[in-house]
This record gives C-alpha cells, sequence and structure tokens, in this order.
C-alpha cells in the first residue's frame, strides 16, 4: 500500500513540475480575407514517458482538424517540442480557433492522460487583411486595416483595397507587386527601401509614400509624396509632393509641391509651388508659385506669382504677380493682369515686347520697357521710375491712375 501511495505521489509531482516547466505559444501574426499566418511552439516533459502535442484548428461548422502533431518519448530531463509557421489558405468566412494542447502517459503500459489545452486562438473570416507578413501573399478586393511587409516577403495587390473609416496602413519594407489595375480608397500606403515605379492605380482619400523616390505614371487621383528624386508623368486629378529634386510631366489638375529644385512641362490645370525655384514648360492654365528664382516659358492661361526673381518668355494670358525688391523679366508674352507690391524699394520689371490686358497694378516698381508695350485695361502707376520712353507704348481703351 505504501509503496503505490509512493508511486501516485511521485506521478503527481512529476505531472506539476511538467505543466510549469512546458513552453507554450500561438501567435496570429497576419489574418487577410482567406488565409492565416501562424507560429507556434509546444513542448511537453514526460518524464521518461510519452508526450502526445497537436496544434488543431476548428471551422466555422465546429468541426475540428488536426494541423500538425508530434508524438514521442524522452528522459527524464528532456522535453518533446512541437514547433513551426505555417500558412493556412483557403480558409472561408466565419469563426475559426486554433488550439494547442498536449496529453502524456508515465509508460507504455497506462492509459493516455486527458487532453490539456494550453494555448487558443480564435479568429474570424471577415473580409480584412491585418498582421505582419510571415509568407509571401496576395491581395484583392480588400479591406486593409494594418498590414505590414517585412523584408524578403512579397505582397501581390489587384483589384480594390479600401480602408476602414479613419484609413488602413500598408507598411511595405520587402516588395509590393500590382497585378492588373489597382483601386485604392482610405489608404496610406508606404514603400520602403528601394525606388519605384507606380502606375494603373486610381486612388481617393489615399497617400503612396515613396521613401526612395521613384516615379508615378497614369495615376488617377491620390497623394503622391517622394522623399527622395521622384517623376510623375501623365497624372490626373493627383497631388504630388516632392521632398528632393522633381519632375512633373503631362499631368492634368496636378497639386504639386516641389521642397527642392522642380522642373514642370507640359501640364494641364492645377498647381505648383516652387519653394526653391525651378521651372515651368509649356503648361496651360496652371497657377505656378516660385518662392525663389523661377523662370516660365510658352504658357497658356494660369498665373505665375514671384516670391523673388524670375522669367517670363513667349507665354499668352497668364497672369503674372511680382515679389517686393527683386526683377521680374517678361519678353514676347500676353499677360491677362500685371501686379506688383507696394512698398518695396528694389522691386523692378523689365518689359521686352509685352501686351497686358485687363488690370495692370505697379505700385512702388522700377519699370523698365524695351520693345513694343501695349496696355489694354485698367492701368495704377505709382512708382519711383516708370520709363515710358523711347519704348513704343500703347493704350488701348486704357485707363490710367496715379495713386
Amino acid at each position: 500500500m505504501m509503496k503505490t501511495r509512493g508511486a501516485m505521489v511521485a506521478i503527481l509531482l512529476a505531472t506539476l513540475w511538467s505543466l510549469a516547466s512546458d513552453a507554450k505559444a500561438l501567435t496570429l501574426h497576419y489574418k487577410g480575407p482567406d488565409s492565416v499566418h501562424i507560429s507556434y511552439d509546444g513542448s511537453r516533459r514526460p518524464f521518461n514517458g510519452e508526450a502526445h502535442i497537436q496544434l488543431r484548428l476548428q471551422w466555422p461548422d465546429g468541426d475540428w482538424s488536426v494541423i500538425d502533431e508530434v508524438q514521442g518519448g524522452a528522459p527524464f530531463h528532456e522535453s518533446v517540442r512541437m514547433q513551426g509557421i505555417r500558412q493556412e489558405a483557403g480558409l472561408p468566412e466565419g469563426e475559426h480557433q486554433y488550439e494547442l494542447r498536449s496529453r502524456v502517459r508515465y509508460s507504455e503500459t497506462e492509459p493516455w492522460q486527458e487532453w490539456q489545452v494550453h494555448q487558443s486562438l480564435a479568429f474570424t473570416m471577415d473580409g480584412t487583411a491585418n498582421g505582419t507578413l510571415m509568407f509571401d501573399e496576395i491581395l484583392s478586393n480588400a479591406t486593409v486595416v494594418e498590414v505590414r511587409v517585412p523584408e524578403e516577403r512579397t505582397l501581390t495587390v489587384s483589384g480594390e483595397l479600401v480602408g476602414p473609416e479613419g484609413r488602413g496602413t500598408l507598411d511595405v519594407d520587402g516588395v509590393l507587386q500590382k497585378n492588373g489595375d489597382l483601386i485604392v480608397n482610405r489608404l496610406n500606403v508606404t514603400l520602403n527601401n528601394a525606388p519605384y515605379a507606380l502606375s494603373g492605380i486610381t486612388a481617393s482619400s489615399s497617400t503612396f509614400e515613396l521613401s526612395e523616390g521613384g516615379s508615378v505614371n497614369g495615376v488617377e487621383g491620390g497623394s503622391y509624396v517622394f522623399m527622395k528624386e521622384g517623376t510623375a508623368t501623365a497624372t490626373k486629378d493627383a497631388s504630388m509632393t516632392f521632398h528632393k529634386q522633381g519632375t512633373a510631366i503631362a499631368t492634368v489638375n496636378a497639386a504639386l509641391m516641389f521642397h527642392a529644385q522642380g522642373a514642370v512641362s507640359g501640364a494641364t490645370g492645377g498647381s505648383a509651388t516652387f519653394m526653391q525655384g525651378g521651372t515651368a514648360d509649356s503648361t496651360v492654365s496652371v497657377a505656378l508659385t516660385f518662392h525663389q528664382h523661377g523662370t516660365v516659358s510658352d504658357a497658356t492661361g494660369g498665373s505665375a506669382g514671384f516670391r523673388e526673381s524670375g522669367e517670363v518668355t513667349d507665354s499668352a494670358g497668364v497672369s503674372v504677380s511680382l515679389g517686393a525688391d527683386h526683377t521680374v523679366t517678361i519678353q514676347d508674352s500676353r499677360l491677362n493682369g500685371l501686379t506688383a507690391p507696394s512698398g518695396g524699394v528694389d522691386t523692378r520689371v523689365i518689359l521686352d515686347d509685352v501686351k497686358v490686358h485687363g488690370t495692370a497694378t505697379l505700385r512702388d516698381v522700377d519699370v523698365q520697357m524695351t520693345g513694343s508695350i501695349e496696355f489694354n485695361g485698367h492701368l495704377t502707376v505709382r512708382g519711383q521710375n516708370v520709363n515710358f520712353k523711347p519704348t513704343d507704348v500703347k493704350f488701348r481703351r486704357t485707363t490710367v491712375a496715379d495713386v
């Protein structure tokens, strides 16, 4: 009787020791519309006996499937262990649950003890994507909550990606591939580690940050931020911000911001702001603003505002405004308005073969005229030195005010 009781005590102590020393972990890293990425690590110390470890999955209908299992013996001081990383694909919508469990027996003649559940993990497949990829993945027509693509992983996207209310995030350190045209709504996308060439994207309420720069071609809508050199071509209704040197070609209704030197060519509509100067060529109805020296050529319509010095050549229908204490040269152009600020000391405008239609306001400005000059509209003059001679100056339907 004493031996039996002692053996039972020994088994009980061994069981308690095994429960206290075993390692169990079950982690859901990523959940997509129909797939999940998990890692698991379970061990059980059988004390010269045998351990059986299982990872199983419960489906929405309540059935269970064994995903992985290990069964074997181990010496007294060692454990039986099961660990891995899995990508489970083709999961239907609804409630699912992973379960990591184990059981032991201390001799071959004894029955197995009851299963003990060490970790359980419940999740719902509901068409959303969230988490960090452990494997390459495909996303199509999904709601993106917060997804990270680490280095050495590839995410292929297609169809429509939509963020939740308040926007979702897609942070890419690995590779983002696009399969066909892509529609993006309410999503902030960060592309790291390499320059990207983006095309075929229709976006709304979304931002793409290209940390290593790159190019954007033929996109519609959305905001694109180039942290390094970048080029935007044939975009429509999109916003482009260049933190290093940038180029925009044949954009339509774009909002362009250049924090370094910038160049715009063939743009129609929208606006372009140059914080450190730049050039604009062959633009149509674009609002141009230069905070440092800027050059405008062959522009049609729109406006050109100069905070410092600048040049306008071979342009028509452009409204020009001058910055105080700087010089702007306008040559071979027909303007739709000309404004110089009051209060300047060294503000100068040089007009060479220029026609000004609409309102011309020249206050506290040195006006130098050469070639043929024509004013057709209201002219307000108050200047230090407004020299009309010997230039050929014509006034057509012009009222002149000296204020």
